[in-house]
């Protein structure tokens, strides 16, 4: 059964890889795993832009979930100012390593270059790509983890001082944050 897609991280729409990442979170109330089925997984790549038919095989699926891995642990690297291990990088590497070729196109008055498959290309190899491109980019440096207690999504900032990856998680924290102050200040009056 496909589930409810969330409100996109701040940032997603800048990285599928990103996207990606998100698709499984969690926390406090558990995991949420929004390609745990078959179905979820091939409305997402369809959403995505990863397959027109729409049909991930066994094999996409779980280089997807590994991909998802490996992406969550670059982009934790990059926001704790360390460099990511080694076999990550490398097996990185080999499923961006699809063959595709360059291809030069309009956007207006500029050039914008695009990789073409030559072949049948694993969605997989597209996202590996993205995450290539997007984790040597200037937003990949503002990367955040978001700082709700039940929530482990990653979110690109849209200023500084944000900390949550949506209002409903600032809103949440704040609920607790008051109720815990409400509790402490009723105990301290009762004695």
């Amino acid at each position: 059964m496909a589930t409810q897609e969330p409100t996109p991280a701040p940032g997603e729409e800048l990285s599928v890889a990103l996207a990606l990442v998100n698709t499984k979170v969690s926390g406090t109330r558990g995991v949420f795993d929004r390609l745990s089925e078959a179905e979820d997984a091939d409305q997402w790549l369809r959403r995505n832009g990863l397959t027109e038919t729409g049909q991930a095989t066994a094999s996409e699926w779980s280089d997807l979930a590994q991909l998802r891995a490996d992406a969550r642990s670059v982009l934790e690297a990059l926001e704790a100012h360390r460099a990511p291990e080694d076999t990550v990088l490398g097996r990185l590497n080999t499923v961006a390593a699809a063959p595709v070729r360059p291809v030069l196109r309009t956007h207006g008055p500029r050039l914008e270059l695009q990789w073409e498959p030559t072949s049948a290309e694993p969605p997989a190899a597209r996202v590996a790509r993205d995450l290539a491109a997007f984790a040597v980019s200037e937003a990949a440096a503002r990367v955040r983890t978001c700082a709700a207690d039940d929530c482990d999504r990653m979110f690109v900032p849209d200023h500084g001082r944000r900390i949550w990856c949506s209002p409903a998680c600032g809103n949440r924290m704040r609920v607790q944050r008051h109720a815990a102050k409400a509790r402490a200040t009723r105990l301290s009056s009762a004695r």
